[in-house]
């Protein structure tokens, strides 16, 4: 009987379409974000414009090897910027995010000839299985018509070894999207215009 069973399984096995799904091993996830830091206090003039969550990066690593991070870069692509200031946060998973003095890894200085963001962390990052940082950008109101139309990359070249071979076929890029004040007026306007009246 069980020379039997073990036949029938075995033709089981072999008729049935074997299916492994592999998570990779190094992920980086990209979410834009846009969300005024600064709306209740009104403080924009004395940062030079708006305090704005930009973007989080969430590195995802599913080895046991020590990995850090010791700098990172994000690229701008589009109009030519004369400077943007922005500073880099790290923020505890499951938790709410607060751009606070002790969670700043980075200040980031714009290098204005390559349109880079450079941050350069005064400690290294040890990433964990998973790491979460934020990006904070001031913008001047002037800059959010330019912002709407390019994008942002986060450069290979800056990520540790493991992660850049791992993702050096992906594009780590995103746009930002400033709501639209000006859109939401006009439709405002639209809803309290009342209807022509059509002549017969």
């Amino acid at each position: 009987m069980k020379s039997v069973v073990f036949v029938v399984m075995s033709w089981i096995a072999l008729i049935t379409p074997l299916v492994i799904y592999a998570a990779p091993a190094y992920e980086i996830t990209i979410q834009s974000d846009w969300k005024d830091l600064d709306h209740s206090t009104g403080r924009s003039e004395q940062f030079g414009g708006k305090w704005i969550w930009a973007s989080t990066f969430v590195f995802k690593k599913r080895s046991k090897n020590p990995i850090s991070l010791h700098n990172l870069d994000i690229t701008w692509n589009g109009k030519r910027l004369d400077h943007i200031s922005g500073s880099l946060f790290k923020k505890e998973p499951g938790k709410k995010f607060f751009p606070i003095e002790n969670s700043l890894i980075s200040d980031g200085q714009w290098k204005q000839k390559n349109q880079t963001l450079h941050f350069h962390f005064n400690h290294k990052e040890n990433l964990n299985p998973v790491t979460i940082f934020c990006l904070v950008l001031t913008i001047p109101k002037n800059l959010e018509p330019v912002l709407r139309k390019g994008k942002f990359t986060l450069t290979h070249d800056s990520l540790p070894f493991e992660f850049k071979n791992a993702l050096q076929k992906k594009k780590l890029s995103f746009a930002l999207n400033p709501p639209k004040e000006l859109s939401r007026k006009k439709l405002s306007y639209m809803k309290k215009r009342k209807p022509r009246t059509r002549l017969s």
